[in-house]
């Protein structure tokens, strides 16, 4: 299992793929709101 020593170094899952250490979920914003903030320029 790895560490999370710095919250901007990515994490290795188990197929290699890298991912960020620290993300903000959007799951429980309303879709709209979602759509509007991923959009944003």
């Amino acid at each position: 299992m790895q560490t999370l020593t710095n919250l901007t170094a990515p994490m290795k899952l188990n197929n290699g793929v890298e991912i960020p250490g620290l993300g903000f979920g959007t799951y429980q914003t309303p879709a709209d709101v979602t759509y509007d903030v991923v959009t944003e320029p």
